[in-house]
Formats: structure tokens, C-alpha cells, sequence
């Protein structure tokens, strides 16, 4: 856990001069706190326990494939996003099938022997798969509309370059979550095809809080078969972490090859495009970094179509 506090600090004092500093009150870094109390405070809360569990193997795990985080391990951004994203499971499967006695250093070694074992603690389809963390998840919601609609709204509101999750997402056209929201809603009749979402609409943030929400629940779901079956859970994780490795593959072989290409075959300086985006958005869960989810292809294809269409005005 020192491992996630040191990287989150180092995130704080690399986004607060891009004004990016407000993402790190997304979902993501509540349930790294919850984890943090689960571990050190209440460590014997069946209630706490469960509620982790479910987030880590639910929403944030899923993230790790919604955002495409990678194993870039030169760069520290993306490494903290896939550590925020990826320890929590880890973490949970631990817990949950490798116990050890948490609190050695307070209690007598006989006092940890009820919470071992892989029937320790039951887990309810109903209260401990969506209830309870549907409770904890609306909590955060209303947290976190508070501070950034009426504690910070106008500090958000009189300087347009500080971001936020919600206003990131919401004009971000390329994101999935962008997709499939404004989809549903032209589908419900909330929008007409081709309107432009506005972050400062109520209508807005009422979509993606309610979008979001409807994505928390959809991912919880399969959360109880990761706690009742070993191997289940096990090849759930393994999966995540092959996602990890070919992202972070995919993410070297273009960016560098790219790199390469421009050192290989050098263009005129009034053709030469300008230099490659390597990032566009993030974290979800819950967590959105501006910095470290990547959609490299999609770039690629754009920036050379960019270059293709210079080149023959040129001409």
C-alpha cells in the first residue's frame, strides 16, 4: 500500500500544474482508500471486506480493459494507472484465498484464525455483490458532486483548463463511455443525433452519473463467482494481466516504430507532421488519467491521414 500512496503523490505533483489534480478524486482512488481501511483499520469488517472485494474485481478490473491500460514501464503516468487499477485485485485474491493473520501486531495469533480459510466470510449475490457496494458507490457519487459542483464549482467553472473525469469524458468523443452513452440516450429520445454534449449542463453530468452507475452495477455482477471459485478468479486476473502486456507490446511496437520511421525516412520540414499524440484518456472507474489511457492506433491512423492530406494540398 506504501507503493500506491508514493505513486499517487508523485501523480498529485505531476497534475497539478496541468490542472489535472481533481481526477484524483475519482472512483478509483476512493476504493484504494477503502482498501487502505480494510487493511490497517478495519480489518476484521466482513461488511468493509466484501465491499473491496467487489469494487476491485468489478469496476476496476473492467477499467483496466475499458481504458486500455498498459505495462509501459518508462513511463511513470501509465504505470501508476495500471497499479491503481490492477493492486486492488491482486490484493483481494490474497485476501481471499491466501489469508494471513493481518493484524499480528495487535492481536494474539489465535484471534486471526476465524477470518482464514476460503468460506471465512460469506458473500451474498444480492447484498454483498450490488447492494452494499451500490451503497458505497452512491455515497462517493454524492461526495464528490458536492466538492466539485458546490464546494469547488466555481474555482472549476471561472478557469476552463482545470479538468475534471466528467468533463473530460464528456468531450471526448473517442471515449467508449462517450459512445455508449450519448448512443443509449438518442436511442431513449434524451438527445437528437448530433448533439454536442456540454460539460457545464446539468444534463450532462446527470448522463454520466447516470451512465456511470448503470456500468458500477453491469460489472459487479460477475463478482461472485471470482469469490466462490478459485480458479474462476485466478484465470480472471491472469486475463487482465495478459490485457496489461499486450497493450503496454501494442503501445511499443507503434510508438517506436513510428519514432523509427521518422529517423529512417526523414520529411521535408514543411511536410512534416507534427509530433504524435501517445495519449489521449484514461482511468474509470472509475479513474481517468488525461495521460495514460491510450487508443495509439486510432492516433496513428488520424495523424497520418492528417499528414496524407498536407502533402497532396502541397502538391
Amino acid at each position: 500500500m506504501l507503493v500506491v500512496i508514493l505513486l499517487t503523490l508523485i501523480r498529485y505533483v505531476d497534475y497539478k500544474p496541468q490542472k489535472y489534480h481533481l481526477f484524483l478524486l475519482d472512483f478509483c482512488y476512493f476504493v484504494q482508500f477503502l482498501a487502505v481501511l480494510n487493511i490497517v483499520v478495519f480489518w476484521n469488517s466482513q461488511l468493509l471486506t466484501n465491499v473491496v472485494f467487489a469494487f476491485s474485481n468489478g469496476p476496476l478490473a473492467f477499467a483496466i480493459l475499458a481504458w486500455r491500460n498498459s505495462l509501459v514501464f518508462h513511463d511513470v503516468d501509465k504505470i501508476t494507472s495500471t497499479f491503481i487499477h490492477f493492486f486492488p485485485p491482486l490484493l483481494t485474491f490474497a485476501m481471499r484465498w491466501h489469508p494471513i493473520c493481518w493484524n499480528q501486531f495487535f492481536e494474539a495469533p489465535g484471534e486471526c484464525a476465524r477470518v482464514k480459510g476460503p468460506h471465512a466470510y460469506e458473500f451474498s449475490f444480492l447484498w454483498d455483490s450490488i447492494i452494499y457496494p451500490a451503497g458505497f458507490y452512491l455515497l462517493w457519487q454524492m461526495a464528490y458532486l458536492i466538492v466539485c459542483e458546490v464546494l469547488l464549482g466555481k474555482y472549476i467553472t471561472n478557469d476552463p483548463d482545470v479538468q475534471t473525469s466528467l468533463k473530460w469524458l464528456s468531450t471526448d468523443p473517442r471515449s467508449s463511455i462517450y459512445k455508449v452513452a450519448t448512443g443509449a440516450c438518442v436511442k431513449l429520445g434524451v438527445m437528437y443525433k448530433g448533439e454536442i454534449l456540454d460539460p457545464a449542463r446539468w444534463k450532462t453530468k446527470i448522463i454520466f452519473v447516470v451512465s456511470q452507475l448503470v456500468y458500477t452495477i453491469v460489472v459487479l455482477l460477475p463478482v461472485t463467482l471470482f469469490h466462490r471459485y478459485y480458479v474462476v478468479h485466478a484465470c480472471w486476473l491472469c486475463f487482465l494481466y495478459v490485457m496489461l502486456v499486450w497493450n503496454g507490446a501494442s503501445f511499443y511496437i507503434e510508438v517506436f516504430s513510428r519514432r523509427y520511421q521518422k529517423v529512417a525516412f526523414p520529411q521535408p520540414t514543411d511536410e512534416r507532421p507534427a509530433e504524435d499524440s501517445v495519449a489521449t484518456s484514461q482511468d474509470k472507474a472509475g479513474a481517468v488519467s488525461p495521460k495514460s489511457s491510450t487508443n495509439t492506433s486510432e492516433d496513428a491512423n488520424a495523424d497520418a491521414k492528417k499528414s496524407k492530406s498536407e502533402r497532396e494540398k502541397t502538391k
